[in-house]
């Protein structure tokens, strides 16, 4: 993606202060969309690092993210915009995205994620690499459907 766009503003006119504004739109998505490919590619990218931590903390944040933007479409059922992780491990679940082993075991990580960010413990690679795969094949799953 290049990181410069050239937009054009014309004073006083009305027409074109719309299509300044698609511009700097169109050009914000596609900076999104390029981003969004390398999110989701960061935890892998942390492990491979050996940033266990942060792999763990990642995924869980490139799952929130992914859930989200799917609750968020379905506003009736899921009218919160900022959904807690226990809503989004129920909407996996509730929805088939995940059966019950992966639901436990997810609810298990979350603990171990927690404590990653709100205190200094520390997680193990063979632990890290359990975290960021159970995530990564829930968001393989996702982009299915």
């Amino acid at each position: 993606m290049n990181d410069i766009a050239i937009i054009r503003k014309y004073n006083n006119d009305f027409y074109n202060d719309y299509e300044f504004v698609n511009q700097i739109s169109d050009w914000l998505k596609r900076f999104a969309e390029s981003l969004a490919e390398s999110l989701e590619k960061e935890p892998i990218r942390l492990l491979s690092k050996k940033e266990f931590r942060a792999a763990t903390i990642s995924a869980f944040s490139v799952l929130e993210a992914e859930t989200n933007q799917i609750m968020n479409t379905l506003v009736n059922e899921y009218p919160f915009h900022k959904n807690t992780y226990t809503r989004i491990f129920d909407f996996l679940y509730s929805r088939k995205y995940i059966q019950l082993e992966e639901y436990t075991k997810l609810k298990e990580y979350y603990k171990i994620r927690n404590k990653l960010v709100h205190g200094d413990s520390k997680i193990s690679k063979e632990d890290a690499t359990n975290v960021v795969n159970l995530i990564m094949s829930i968001l393989e799953k996702i982009k299915k459907n």
